[in-house]
């Protein structure tokens, strides 16, 4: 939570007393905690929340398991704000996918048999703009007729984050 600035001030005012080393305290905190509340109101403001928002569907969702090998989903992220958000990833990785089957347990992690880059870079998101990755989920381990979470999020970004429950027939 962010201090207004009224309460900095008091909080350097409750600081202040007669003793000279107070004084001298109160006079170099107080630049300070002004300076620091400004930056936290920039930042906040930089990265609200809701600014990308993540969705997961599947392309085929009354899919039966004898009949596929694989589903294909899509992960899709929006920047619903006004600004331009700055995604900064450690490696060309893009997407982790992960399903979990009924009792909670990984049962597939897409990132697992992949070979990433450690390249950092850096990739903007215009307003009102969405970015798309496709992927496949491997049917071999779900139970026909139970349900199964998938998760989908962009790699450092958890806010980006998405669920979507399959219950393959």
């Amino acid at each position: 939570m962010i201090k207004p600035r009224r309460a900095i001030f008091a909080t350097a005012a409750r600081i202040r007393s007669n003793r000279p080393v107070s004084r001298i305290a109160a006079a170099l905190i107080l630049p300070v905690l002004v300076w620091c509340g400004g930056c936290a109101r920039t930042d906040a403001k930089r990265t609200a929340p809701a600014a990308l928002a993540g969705a997961l569907r599947v392309e085929d969702p009354d899919f039966k398991l004898s009949g596929q090998r694989e589903v294909a989903v899509v992960f899709t992220v929006t920047n619903k704000s006004r600004h331009i958000q700055r995604l900064e990833f450690p490696s060309d990785q893009r997407l982790e996918l992960t399903l979990r089957g009924p009792d909670g347990r990984a049962l597939f992690l897409w990132s697992e048999d992949r070979l990433f880059q450690p390249v950092p870079s850096v990739l903007t998101v215009n307003p009102g703009e969405r970015l798309e990755y496709p992927a496949s989920i491997p049917t071999r381990d779900m139970s026909a007729g139970r349900d199964h979470v998938v998760e989908a999020v962009l790699p450092g970004h958890p806010s980006t984050s998405a669920t979507l429950v399959l219950r393959p027939q």
